[in-house]
């Protein structure tokens, strides 16, 4: 078993699709129940167990070591996950923060008010503020989590800037031992990027020139996961 996590907007969807259709595992795409409450919850400091997460962590036990993947939203519960599920494996997908914000300004993210927003993993310096800063402050804080999650992990883990989709699919295939049944489609598929661009019309607003700090915040995380993708 493998779980793709990271911020969102980094071509999991693509990936995790692609995953499914040409190799040899069956992989899905944030099914539900996200997690997006215990998540939250654990990253504020409070009670996360709640039924639906034992349920989910039980799930995960009984998946552990079969040829499955998943992406997940969920950076503060990974160690819960990979700790009732030792041969779990995790992929870090990231991007560079400019192209991460321009994406996630066109879906909306920060200004939607829906659960996703309302459950966004932020730093206590976010509060407050304009929805371009709390976008980018969202990047460097989950990216944080995964940098620590990540570092104790060690090799159980993966961390891949994402650039051309189809050699970060080649990288978790070849982490996670699958085998592909179609390269040729596979690539194929992948080149046309699928579930990019905006929304909804969310892009027409233009986008904010952000905060020096936020900007600092993101940077500063995004220099560490090159260090760690090496």
């Amino acid at each position: 078993m493998f779980l793709v996590a990271g911020t969102g907007r980094c071509g999991t969807r693509a990936i995790c699709d692609a995953l499914d259709r040409f190799t040899d595992h069956c992989v899905r795409h944030e099914p539900e129940p996200r997690l997006l409450a215990e998540a939250w919850r654990a990253h504020q400091g409070r009670w996360r167990w709640t039924p639906t997460y034992l349920r989910r962590l039980a799930g995960f036990r009984r998946a552990d070591g079969a040829p499955i993947g998943e992406s997940v939203r969920c950076a503060p519960l990974l160690l819960d996950i990979t700790r009732v599920a030792p041969r779990c494996r995790v992929v870090v997908p990231f991007r560079e923060p400019d192209a991460y914000l321009r994406s996630a300004w066109g879906r909306g993210v920060m200004r939607r008010g829906d659960e996703w927003d309302r459950m966004r993993i932020l730093p206590t310096e976010a509060a407050g503020r304009a929805p371009v800063d709390q976008v980018l402050f969202h990047y460097a804080e989950v990216n944080r989590i995964l940098a620590d999650t990540t570092a104790r992990l060690g090799p159980r883990s993966l961390v891949v800037e994402v650039g051309e989709l189809d050699a970060v699919a080649d990288a978790i295939v070849g982490f996670v031992g699958a085998t592909v049944t179609d390269r040729a489609a596979m690539a194929d598929f992948l080149a046309t990027r699928p579930n990019a661009g905006p929304v909804d019309g969310w892009d027409a607003e233009p986008l904010p020139v952000p905060a020096a700090d936020a900007r600092a915040a993101a940077a500063a995380v995004y220099e560490r996961l090159r260090d760690a993708a090496g």
